[in-house]
């Protein structure tokens, strides 16, 4: 049996999923300061405040700078 918690917790998950996926499939390519998909499919997250707020990361170099 699955605890009650953990069965929450996937739901939550599933629907920020569908949430951004939402968000990803209405971005305009051109679109600034929106997650979206960059001209390779892979997901585009806005960079934190900073002087050069405009540009934007590929999520996967943002997960790889953490490391």
């Amino acid at each position: 049996m699955v605890p009650e918690v953990l069965t929450q917790g996937e739901e939550e998950l599933h629907a920020a999923l569908a949430e951004l996926e939402a968000a990803l499939a209405g971005a305009a390519p051109d679109e600034v300061g929106a997650v979206r998909l960059d001209d390779d499919d892979q997901p585009v997250v806005p960079v934190g405040p900073q002087p050069d707020a405009g540009e934007q990361q590929p999520l996967g170099s943002l997960a790889a700078t953490a490391a």
